[in-house]
């Protein structure tokens, strides 16, 4: 009996091992498979990744074309004569610019929260100085915000931007320091800070609101502007909201604004006028005047 089992036993045994070698064989082209697919997608990931980088100079301005973008479709065009000190329309041809998405200033928040139809325009080369000094925080619901750099942040500026706005624009013209934190909600936001403005550090909270900081403003530290209530009033009768709609902060040419000073909404600080320490401005000032209490 032995010597007619063996050979069976023997043909079974082998046929099971081909059987294990074709398994084995099969497997290790699949995993061969797989690993290439793996390493394939990294390297096709590499040059999409330097496309979406190069994808930044999608158009290339000069400081006048930059101007009418930042600008256009504006209520108020003639506002932009409050900004300028004269060096960037004498440098027409001096200054090129570049258009970035936003995820490339801010890729953590972005990624968490995708903005749509939002970018920055920045002095050609400059990304990864902007991005030093300019720390972005996007929520919810962004959209079509745009951001013009006209020069580079200062050495030692810092610029934080809560963003939970849409259709809104912030314009910053100043290569001096700048220590601000700006909170945007709503629509419709504007915010231009002039050529030669220096802000040792201020607080705007803009919600529907257009900010104006002309042109070689000197603010000290602990600055709020509360260009909205934040909070609605409402009327128990009808439970309207009365303190809803459009509201504005303009501080023209060369205004001077002391340590711990709050300005309301609806407020104009004139040309050349001096706002003391710890004031609470909720009316007007005009041009040349101080104010202070």
């Amino acid at each position: 009996l032995d010597i007619f089992w063996l050979p069976k036993q023997n043909k079974i045994l082998d046929e099971v091992v081909d059987d294990v070698k074709t398994r084995q064989t099969y497997i290790s082209q699949t995993w061969l498979s797989v690993r290439e697919l793996w390493f394939g997608w990294k390297r096709l990931q590499m040059p999409i990744r330097r496309l979406a980088q190069q994808n930044s100079v999608l158009m290339e301005l000069n400081a006048g074309e930059m101007l009418n973008n930042a600008f256009s479709g504006l209520d108020r065009p003639d506002d932009r004569e409050l900004f300028i000190e004269g060096h960037l329309e004498n440098g027409h041809d001096k200054y090129k610019y570049e258009r970035v998405d936003l995820t490339q200033l801010c890729p953590a928040s972005a990624t968490k929260h995708p903005a749509e139809g939002c970018y920055a325009w920045i002095p050609l080369g400059t990304l990864e100085a902007v991005k030093r000094h300019v720390d972005i925080s996007v929520l919810p619901s962004v959209k079509n915000v745009e951001l013009y750099f006209f020069v580079a942040p200062g050495a030692k500026s810092k610029i934080k931007l809560y963003l939970h706005s849409s259709d809104s624009r912030c314009v910053f013209m100043s290569s001096a320091q700048i220590s601000l934190t700006v909170k945007m909600a709503g629509g419709k936001n504007f915010l231009c800070v002039g050529e030669d403005c220096s802000i040792a550090g201020a607080v705007l909270a803009m919600i529907d609101t257009r900010i104006i900081i002309g042109a070689d403003g000197m603010w000290s530290d602990g600055i709020q502007v509360q260009g909205t209530d934040s909070h609605g009033i409402v009327a128990l009768d009808t439970m309207s909201i009365h303190n809803r709609g459009a509201t504005h902060v303009t501080f023209k040419r060369h205004a001077w604004v002391g340590r711990k000073v709050t300005v309301t909404k609806n407020v104009t600080i004139g040309e050349g006028a001096v706002i003391g320490t710890g004031a609470i401005v909720t009316r007007s000032v005009a041009a040349a005047c101080v104010a202070a209490g």
